[in-house]
């Protein structure tokens, strides 16, 4: 009888493994952790919270491969409740997972398949680690996923399109890793995201004009990276851009796109060491909440326009490393920067 049962046990395991593949999920934990999992004390009364059970082992099953080889710890084990282990949060009827936030923890490891089945997860914190290896496409299935920060790691790799299909997520940081490859445009179908940072990477290709249909977005960066192409005019679009739009240290051509002054409500644009050409549009004197606008190291010629002569707000201007001629508007002496030697007007 023990025989057989053994074998239904490894006949359904292998089952649920076929169907974690299928579905693009992460690995299913351990028979071995469900077990430790239901000893009452991790999971209380678990014969009524049988997700919670299988969330636990699924931690328990990751610790190691996030942990790395080096000298972090996680406190997660089968004798503590789960609702007291670092980091992590249980909410919900039924109680699930819903958030991980292991914020610079000291991590060497890798992010481990087996977080790809905690379906009820909300946040995702995994930034200021050394973590390694490639971001998996699996994230893309973590359908509740309203927050992922993935920053100042070591991570390499291309991003998964496969992300654009989080309809939920309202933050995506992968600042400061190795990234490499292109930025999908699949990322442009996250209607309801506010943050995306892309900066401090190694990424190459355009600037999707899809990213210009994130209208609830509030800040974009994906400066310092090896961007090429034009800036698309699709930016302007983005009405409640707030905060910033980060689009220096790349390699980017072309003219500056007067549809940027519809950005009224913006506070920064950044769009030094570039190899930006073309004048100044007077569209950017539209901008009239604009605090810094930094264009310097770019190849922009013609004269400053008159209409920036309309942003009351700036207090920093920096036009050093071009080609420009003229002079700047009397009205913005008070703003600090770098003009690149260009006198103030005589108004």
């Amino acid at each position: 009888m023990k025989g057989n049962m053994l074998a239904l046990a490894l006949v359904l395991w292998g089952l649920l493994v076929l169907l974690a593949a299928a579905c693009g999920g992460g690995e299913p934990p351990s028979p071995q952790w469900s077990e430790e999992c239901s000893n009452g004390v991790a999971v209380l009364e678990p014969e009524a919270n049988p997700g919670l059970v299988e969330d636990c082992a699924t931690l328990l099953g990751a610790r190691d491969t996030l942990i790395g080889g080096g000298e972090a710890s996680l406190d997660w084990h089968q004798d503590t409740p789960i609702s007291d282990w670092g980091g992590v949060t249980v909410e919900g009827s039924p109680l699930r997972v819903t958030e991980l936030d292991l914020l610079e923890e000291g991590l060497t490891g890798s992010i481990p398949e087996e977080l790809g089945s905690l379906v009820n997860l909300q946040r995702l914190e995994l930034a200021g680690n050394n973590l390694t290896g490639s971001i998996p496409t699996w994230l893309g299935s973590l359908a509740n996923l309203r927050w992922l920060n993935l920053s100042g790691n070591d991570l390499t790799g291309s991003i998964p399109e496969e992300l654009g299909s989080l309809a939920n997520l309202e933050y995506l940081a992968l600042l400061g890793n190795e990234l490499t490859g292109s930025i999908p445009e699949e990322l442009g179908s996250l209607a309801n995201l506010w943050g995306l940072g892309l900066a401090g990477n190694d990424l190459t290709g355009s600037i999707p004009g899809e990213l210009g249909s994130l209208t609830n977005l509030w800040s974009l960066s994906l400066g310092n990276n090896q961007l090429t192409g034009s800036i698309p005019p699709e930016l302007g679009s983005l009405a409640n851009l707030e905060g910033w739009l980060g689009l220096a240290g790349n390699d980017l051509t072309g003219s500056i796109p007067g549809e940027l002054g519809s950005l009224a409500k913006l506070e920064l644009l950044n769009l030094s060491d570039n190899e930006l050409t073309g004048s100044i549009p007077g569209e950017l004197g539209c901008m009239a909440n604009l605090e810094l606008l930094p264009l310097s190291d770019n190849e922009l010629t013609g004269s400053v326009p008159g209409e920036l002569r309309s942003l009351a707000n700036l207090n920093w201007l920096g036009l050093r490393g071009n080609q420009l001629t003229g002079c700047v508007p009397y009205v913005l002496r008070g703003a600090g920067g770098d003009l690149g030697g260009l006198p103030f007007c005589l108004e």
